[in-house]
């Protein structure tokens, strides 16, 4: 029912985990969702969420939900709604209804507030202040900055920083920092640092 062999290589069978470890990936499939490490990214799935995240850039992708994060930019689309901040450059739409703000111009703002744009609408608000985006609307609020992004809605949420990302949900918890990767279940502990692992 269950192997186990430690060397370079690892490999771990059991009836309900599978587990698998070399020098250059990490490989968890289960029921419930996948995991995947190497040095270049990682990536995670369960049925309802995708998580891919690499050095330049990570991507979430929950149901209708789509995010996506690089150096220079940010999109985040639900539905009809999206918005997108750049490093000079920020976007709002929703159905026929946009909002646009570049550098000291802002739409529904004015050039003596120090590039500082706010739009209310019939069920979300849009606030921009040079490089700091902020939108809310009724199912969802989403905050960014250069250093920093939250994202938050009644079933999923995560908080990005320089130093870690969080992502908590209904079904399980991931947290990242530079120190440790730890992944948390219902059924099921993972933890990684430089020098250990554990599962």
């Amino acid at each position: 029912e269950t192997n186990f062999v430690f060397a370079d290589e690892t490999l771990f069978c059991g009836r309900e985990a599978f587990f698998l470890r070399t020098r250059h990936f990490l490989f968890l499939p289960s029921r419930q969702f996948w995991f995947l490490h190497t040095r270049q990214f990682c990536f995670f799935r369960t049925r309802h969420f995708w998580f891919l995240r690499a050095r330049h850039f990570w991507f979430v992708c929950k149901r209708q939900i789509l995010f996506l994060q690089t150096r220079h930019f940010w999109f985040c689309a639900r539905d009809s709604f999206g918005f997108c901040e750049g490093d000079s450059f920020d976007f709002c739409r929703r159905n026929s209804f946009g909002l646009c703000g570049r550098n000291s111009f802002g739409f529904c703002g004015r050039d003596t507030l120090d590039s500082f744009g706010f739009c209310e609408g019939d069920s979300f608000d849009f606030c921009r202040r040079n490089s700091f985006g902020f939108c809310e609307r009724d199912t969802f609020d989403f905050c960014g900055q250069d250093t920093f992004g939250v994202f938050r809605r009644d079933t999923c949420s995560f908080l990005r920083t320089r130093h870690f990302l969080l992502l908590p949900s209904r079904h399980f918890w991931f947290l990242h920092t530079r120190q440790f990767w730890f992944l948390r279940t219902k059924q099921f502990w993972f933890l990684r640092a430089r020098h250990f692992w554990f599962v």
